[in-house]
Parts: C-alpha cells; sequence; structure tokens
C-alpha cells in the first residue's frame, strides 16, 4: 500500500499542468513549445509577432468549434496559410507542412476533444 502511494505522489508530481487558453481548465501534461518539428521550425513559431497573433486567433476558433478549416485567412504579410489537427502537440498536421515555404507564425490550441489546432502562416 505504502508503494502505491509513493509511487502514485511520484508520477503526480512529474506532470505538470497546461491550462487551455480557450476555456482556462487544465487538460493533461504541459507540453514542450522550444522543440523542432519535421519541418525544421520550431512547433510554435513566432517570427511575426502580428503574424503569429493572427495565427493564435486562428488557432483558438477551430479548437473552439472542434473543426479544421481557414476561418480568417492568410495573416497580414503572408502569402499561404495551413490550418489542421494533431493528437501529438509536437506533430503539426496542416497544409504546406513540409512544403519549403518560409514559416513565419505557427500557433497551437488544445480543444476540449484532446486534439492540437494548429495555425501556420508563410511568406
Amino acid at each position: 500500500m505504502r508503494f502505491l502511494l509513493l509511487l502514485t505522489v511520484l508520477i503526480c508530481s512529474s506532470v505538470q499542468a497546461q491550462v487551455c487558453q480557450t476555456c482556462g481548465r487544465v487538460h493533461g501534461p504541459k507540453v514542450q513549445s522550444s522543440l523542432i518539428a519535421a519541418d525544421g521550425y520550431p512547433v510554435i513559431c513566432r517570427t511575426d509577432e502580428r503574424a503569429y497573433q493572427h495565427a493564435l486567433r486562428e488557432a483558438q476558433i477551430l479548437a473552439s468549434q472542434r473543426r479544421v478549416y481557414h476561418p480568417l485567412g492568410c495573416a497580414p504579410g503572408t502569402s499561404a496559410s495551413g490550418c489542421g489537427s494533431s493528437f501529438d502537440a509536437n506533430r503539426p498536421n496542416h497544409c504546406f507542412y513540409r512544403s519549403g515555404r518560409r514559416l513565419v507564425a505557427r500557433a497551437r490550441v488544445m480543444g476540449r476533444d484532446g486534439r492540437f489546432y494548429f495555425s501556420a502562416h508563410y511568406r
């Protein structure tokens, strides 16, 4: 019994919670945002702050509606955008992913359904 209690305490203390930006609730373990995705860019990219804020708003819309489409279009100063979702926070899945275009902003929001919704903008 002591072993189970100790094990439970160790597991709980090693998991960091993440507060959802959409609803303010705690959904799961904290996800590292400094990781590099397969396209060579950070999972969360903020090269252009204005484009990033646009991407973040778009990802929040996708997460709240639990569907993938292009509600806001391209961010100002960008020529292409990609939206998508994935169950893996560190593996973006969106249009133009690994296309060779220059990524200037990518945002990620966790939805109530456990999926991560991405919005990416390219020049």
